[in-house]
């Protein structure tokens, strides 16, 4: 079996004013797409497209190109100055190992590509600890600046009931111990169509003898991503936290 092209390519980042970086540092081979952020802090308005490149380590320690069918646009998207994207990426490879990931934008006439780094693992410990880990930086920063939320009950939705022969929302477990802090959850389209979902969530705990639901304590500060479930990909996957029990 023929291995892909030698790729000793590198970009910048955390330069310029511009940075790029994964939600995670760790993510599972089970996952398809990877969101990445996007910040522009520079002196002036950047541009990107939707064309990007990963390459991987393979077990020598050579970078190689991933192979890619990806089907672009010809289209150019701002970023302005002080603000940030998400950038949504596809995974066209699943093997555990080191990968780099590559988008080329555009700055005063003049094209810059950036690179950020991350892992795919099939060790589920790993995914969740890099989660956590990602929690806990929050909190650190929150405490630094003296702006340390504390999680708080939100509103238990109300909307359209959905056929789960359409949608469908699983946790990973049937049952977790009272000491368990993280829950991950699988959505899954079964359906022709196109549905979007974002990060934001409730949390509520049925009491069988009231017949009623308490709203329990989130996140106070949730990320806004937009992921879109389509026949082609299907499944997203949420980590949940639990701060009570």
């Amino acid at each position: 079996m023929s291995q892909s092209p030698v790729n000793n390519m590198i970009g910048i980042n955390d330069t310029l004013g511009l940075s790029l970086h994964p939600e995670f540092s760790v993510y599972s081979i089970k996952q398809k797409q990877i969101n990445f952020v996007l910040s522009n802090h520079s002196d002036t308005n950047i541009e990107y497209g939707g064309y990007y490149q990963y390459t991987y380590e393979d077990e020598d320690g050579i970078w190689r190109d991933v192979p890619m069918h990806l089907v672009v646009f010809d289209v150019s998207y701002v970023l302005f100055q002080e603000q940030e994207k998400n950038y949504n990426a596809i995974l066209f490879k699943n093997t555990p190992g080191r990968y780099r990931f590559f988008l080329t934008i555009g700055k005063n006439g003049k094209e810059y590509t950036l690179m950020t780094e991350f892992r795919l693992t099939d060790n589920q410990q790993e995914v969740m600890d890099a989660a956590n880990s990602k929690f806990i930086d929050k909190e650190e920063t929150s405490e630094t600046l003296s702006l340390k939320l504390k999680p708080q009950p939100r509103p238990i939705p109300t909307g359209k009931y959905i056929n789960p022969t359409e949608i469908s929302m699983k946790t990973e477990h049937d049952y977790y111990p009272l000491s368990a802090t993280n829950v991950k959850i699988t959505v899954t389209n079964y359906s022709q169509k196109e549905y979007t979902c974002g990060n934001y969530y409730s949390l509520a705990y049925y009491n069988s003898i009231k017949q009623q639901r308490k709203p329990l304590p989130t996140d106070a500060i949730f990320e806004d991503i937009a992921w879109v479930l389509n026949p082609e990909y299907p499944t997203r996957e949420q980590l949940i936290r639990i701060y009570t029990s």
